[in-house]
């Protein structure tokens, strides 16, 4: 009876719906409670706190957690508290404000943007310096900067609360989630072999690295998020080199070696990656059988260190379905199962996009601060407010400006129809907010995600407060002052840097190859080059999907895709390559063997970037073959042991992949003729 009751609760309460429908009663729900409560209160600018949702929406997406309320307030609080120690430092001179201001705001936008976490604090902080200074009246600049801190921490509050009591997102679940989702996408690729499920595997494990730099939102012990990472990110690479090692064998070969001394162990995987509370018997390998030594010795390679991996595969699926249960179980004194490894915040200073953001920030606010002084607007100070906190959102982001004024101008329209038509007839306040309720949530459910605080902008047009006034005149002057900070930023996106497309897909094409050179040469703090290499694949692919086809014909989309695919996969081998080198320094094997492969990696990488063909060197395995059999001659490796052969055996496989993954990348890169993308669209 009772599970019958909660069903009809969950059902009533909207459980049944889609995320997006969630999110936007949320949203809604909460803009209508700061309208009525500060109608109730008799308190001045709702719409602050209106605004306030709609940004933290259009920012955080739908992640309404109370540490997201916490960094909001905090950031909130340090703005307010840094714009009024501004004012009571600079009470008379408002040049030496206005140039402090800019050069603040200028520094938390640029950090917001370098940081690799929770950007919230860092972009409220910028923001609400420049709300609390009220068009340099400073005699009530202190009690103005109240209030806009009240009301934007109201605002926060009210969506914080409504989001957690509604459909609350919880970080360990979303976690939880990741988990799932890419343990079935291993699955799928133990069972079906199929590389082209490599990215979606890939994807996911990005999704997971992102938590470690946002430690406060993963909502679990440290100790037990490390643990699970890292074992994931293990499994990740061994599932990949194993699938790599399989494709690289004859199917007789797969057969006699593989499948059939080692089913055992293939079927217990099969079922811990279908139940992850199995726990299987320990693996032991089987050696090959006795003409093994009669195949080449690359072939050799491939199957020793495919049956290697496969050894690995099961033994991390085990301490996995063991450190899930102990989780789930809640045994105490569990802390020797996790490893102790500490979550870095990370700073990108790699990023060049971040220093050119801050310079584009810092040009809004003065060329918005200029036009303020010279013809004082309705708005006053607010048109600067808006238009350097907006820069933050549309420079070098798929964000455009023209979008932006094509959404107020729906905004406007919307807003013209409600002032003549709708708020002329409304008397009671629940009336109000129906309306609101409806209007903000066909907005945020409809309308894309970043452009949506721009209807809620067109609400402050409408001048909704205790003593409604209805002036035609006023409602038009503010509308008109709303595009001229969007002009601005329209601009800017154009002077001084472009934000073409296709500029910054080869920009970002450039930086994403010098960036796996630099690995190659230097590599040290390979987690963090990690994340910053497919930080910029990231980069890469959106500006690839953004390029308009139709003004560059000539353009190979087909291979451009291809080019994005196979650099992913090229960056993760390469990045495997690297750590097993620093995992395996005392084997000589490895530093003594010197071949043509690592300097062929090395000038690969130099053609892609540089999208100039080159001599390929043909049949890489037959060079490679014969270099081994001379090698594998002397001394060192009839001394060295087993275990040091098989990393040999790695190390090789992990070569010849690359080579071949960067061959076919370049053919790509050459074919797509990205050298059409420098030329003017027109």
């Amino acid at each position: 009876m009772n599970h019958k009751i909660l069903n009809i609760l969950h059902y009533i309460l909207g459980y049944h719906l889609s995320i997006k429908m969630q999110f936007a009663i949320k949203t809604s729900l909460s803009i209508v409670i700061v309208y009525i409560i500060s109608f109730w209160q008799g308190w001045s600018s709702p719409i602050t706190s209106a605004i306030t949702i709609a940004l933290i929406a259009s920012l955080d997406s739908m992640n309404d957690s109370l540490i997201k309320g916490l960094y909001r307030t905090l950031g909130t609080l340090l703005g307010a508290f840094i714009g009024i120690c501004l004012l009571i430092m600079f009470p008379q001179d408002r040049m030496l404000y206005l140039i402090s201001a800019s050069l603040l705001v200028t520094l938390f936008f640029y950090i917001a943007r370098i940081y690799r976490g929770d950007t919230t604090i860092f972009f409220l902080t910028g923001m609400t310096i420049l709300l609390v200074f009220q068009s340099g009246n400073v005699e009530q600049a202190f009690l103005y900067g109240i209030n806009r801190t009240y009301m934007t921490i109201f605002g926060i509050g009210v969506y914080t609360i409504v989001g957690a009591l509604l459909w609350s997102t919880d970080t360990k679940e979303n976690i939880k989630h990741i988990n799932s989702s890419l343990s079935k996408s291993m699955y799928n690729l133990f069972i079906q072999q199929d590389k082209k499920l490599i990215d979606t595997i890939i994807e996911h494990q990005q999704k997971l690295l992102e938590y470690s730099y946002d430690p406060l939102s993963i909502q679990m012990s440290k100790k037990e998020f490390i643990s699970i990472k890292n074992l994931y990110n293990n499994l990740t690479k061994e599932l990949i080199l194993y699938i790599n090692d399989l494709t690289n064998l004859t199917h007789e070969q797969k057969k006699i070696y593989i499948y059939q001394q080692h089913k055992q162990a293939i079927d217990d995987i099969v079922k811990m990656f279908q139940d992850s509370s199995f726990v299987a018997k320990s693996f032991k390998d089987k050696s090959p059988q006795s003409d093994f030594e009669k195949l080449p010795i690359l072939h050799q390679a491939r199957i020793t260190t495919a049956i290697k991996h496969l050894s690995y595969i099961h033994t991390i699926l085990r301490e996995l379905a063991l450190l899930q249960q102990k989780i789930n179980s809640k045994i105490p004194n569990i802390s020797d199962m996790f490893k102790n490894d500490n979550i870095s915040i990370y700073f990108n200073f790699y990023d060049t996009e971040a220093i050119k953001s801050a310079f584009i920030t810092f040009l809004t606010f003065w060329i918005s601060t200029w036009f303020w002084i010279n013809f004082n607007p309705p708005l006053g100070f607010y048109s600067v407010a808006m238009a350097t906190s907006f820069s933050f959102l549309t420079s070098f982001s798929p964000i455009k400006p023209s979008l932006l004024i094509i959404a107020y101008t729906l905004s406007f329209i919307t807003s013209l129809i409600s002032f003549l038509f709708i708020l002329p007839n409304l008397v009671n306040i629940w009336e109000f907010g129906l309306y609101l309720g409806i209007f903000t949530f066909l907005v945020f459910y409809f309308v894309e995600l970043q452009a949506t605080v721009f209807f809620i902008i067109g609400l402050s047009t409408l001048n909704i407060s205790n003593d409604m006034s209805y002036s035609f005149i006023s409602f038009m002057l503010f509308w008109s002052m709303f595009y001229v900070f969007l002009f601005i930023l329209l601009f800017l996106y154009y002077i001084p840097f472009s934000h073409q497309p296709q500029h910054l897909y080869l920009k970002q094409y450039k930086n994403y190859f010098d960036a796996i050179l630099k690995a190659l040469k230097h590599p040290n703090n390979l987690h963090k080059r990690k994340f910053h290499i497919f930080e910029l694949h990231s980069k890469m692919l959106l500006w690839s999907r953004l390029i308009d086809n139709k003004y560059f014909d000539k353009l190979d989309i087909s291979s451009l895709n291809k080019i994005t695919q196979l650099s992913k996969h090229s960056a993760y081998l390469i990045m495997m390559y690297l750590q097993n080198i620093q995992s395996n320094k005392k084997n000589h094997l490895i530093h003594e063997f010197d071949n043509f492969a690592s300097e062929y990696i090395t000038r690969l990488l130099q053609a892609i970037r540089n999208k100039q063909n080159i001599t390929t060197i043909q049949n890489i395995e037959e060079k490679m073959e014969q270099e081994l059999k001379i090698y594998f001659q002397t001394k060192q490796v009839k001394k060295a042991t087993q275990d040091d052969i098989i990393s040999f055996f790695e190390y090789i496989n992990l070569q010849k992949d690359i080579c071949h993954t960067l061959n076919n990348t370049l053919e790509q890169s050459i074919k797509a003729n990205l050298h059409i993308l420098k030329e003017s669209k027109f």
